[in-house]
């Protein structure tokens, strides 16, 4: 019988430590996270991981915190600054605060051609010996094909 190989877990890497001067950054943004202008939160923030590490120091007593994650979620495409604004919003709505959901941008998934399809059509057959009538009703639909309905009517 042949053992089976588990799988190794992937050790998560370590985030990489900030230096002096981004921690003091991310100190007065945290300060004054609503004096914080969303046009140019590229401008305050130099990269994705100063992003990470303020999306998991965010209160979530303050009322701005919830724009400045929506902003970040925008301005960082990023994976890791993209999984860290989903553990704050998880850890907020723990705390009863909602994070709208992102809204993908989709076209029509179906697009329908106008066919020139004739209506409904209903047969009827003769009246037999037992006073029977055979009947047979085509329904045609845009994207299936046809419905056919066949039975008798007892007169």
């Amino acid at each position: 019988m042949i053992k089976k190989q588990r799988l190794k877990k992937k050790k998560r890497q370590a985030p990489t430590p900030l230096s002096a001067d981004e921690e003091r950054l991310l100190d007065s943004l945290l300060e004054n996270l609503d004096k914080i202008n969303p046009d140019n939160i590229k401008e305050h923030i130099k990269g994705p991981d100063v992003a990470r590490s303020l999306l998991e120091r965010l209160p979530p007593d303050d009322p701005a915190s919830v724009n400045l994650i929506l902003t970040l979620r925008e301005a960082f495409p990023e994976r890791e600054v993209q999984k860290a604004v989903k553990r704050t919003a998880f850890r907020f709505g723990q705390k009863g605060i909602s994070i709208p959901d992102k809204e993908e941008v989709k076209g029509p998934s179906l697009t329908f051609k106008n066919y020139e399809s004739a209506g409904p059509s209903a047969y009827v057959s003769p009246i037999d010996w037992t006073g029977s009538r055979g009947v047979l009703i085509l329904i045609p639909q845009t994207t299936k094909g046809m419905d056919v309905g066949l039975g008798t009517v007892n007169s």
